[in-house]
């Protein structure tokens, strides 16, 4: 019973549960009944008062983007300061605000992640493409009232599968790109180089940069007699 107190009251403590289950495990056996019977109940105490773990949760809420996609993004390089990224958001989202912008609102969420990724950096980034985000918004601009088309982005990435094929021309013509693998159209930064070569799946895609459908703006067709 001393035994089990006190395996009790160590379970209270990250690195003293962290003790208790590797001893249970290493030697179940040498647990008596009595033991076994309070140890049924520490877990089920544990498991009420912990509920999923918030790490967990955090990852579900979170759309990633990588630095430099950010950076291509808010149309920065060379030094990067949060002063210097603080500037260029208040730009960025100036230029695109929805009241003048048809993608506008989509064009917000992907500038408000790239601040995210960014607005603690403090360092070097190589020059690179800064018309990304004009580029952008004339893409989902372009496909945005096309009702066929699935459209998902995906960080600084625009995924588009569904009825594409006989709307090809106006996604060529929109700096869209075939990939073969996934059976889908992808509009990304130009100098972009992939690690995968294009292994991952979307689904894989997805899982890393979270994936969201963007706001439609499909005119109703209107009928009658």
């Amino acid at each position: 019973m001393i035994f089990t107190q006190a395996l009790l009251a160590k379970c209270f403590s990250l690195d003293g549960f962290s003790r208790f289950v590797a001893t249970i495990l290493v030697a179940p056996k040498k647990l008596c009944f009595g033991a076994q019977v309070h140890l049924k109940k520490v877990f089920a105490l544990i498991s009420k008062r912990s509920g999923k773990p918030k790490h967990r949760q955090q990852l579900k809420r979170k759309i990633l983007m990588n630095i430099y996609d950010a950076a291509k993004i808010l149309g920065i390089f060379g030094e990067i300061t949060p002063e210097k990224t603080k500037t260029a958001y208040r730009a960025a989202c100036k230029k695109y605000h929805p009241d003048i912008n048809k993608a506008g609102e989509e064009m917000m969420k992907i500038i408000n992640q790239a601040y995210d990724a960014l607005k603690d950096y403090q360092g070097e980034i190589k020059e690179q493409q800064t018309d990304y985000s004009d580029l952008l918004n004339d893409a989902l601009n372009a496909i945005l009232n096309i009702s066929d088309l699935v459209i998902e982005i995906c960080g600084a990435w625009v995924w588009v599968t569904g009825d594409t094929r006989k709307h090809k021309d106006v996604l060529k013509e929109a700096n869209f790109r075939w990939a073969s693998k996934k059976k889908a159209w992808y509009f990304r930064p130009e100098d972009f180089k992939s690690r995968s070569k294009g292994n991952k799946t979307l689904s894989e895609i997805r899982e890393t940069y979270g994936s969201y459908a963007p706001k439609r703006f499909i005119p109703m067709i209107q009928g009658g007699a």
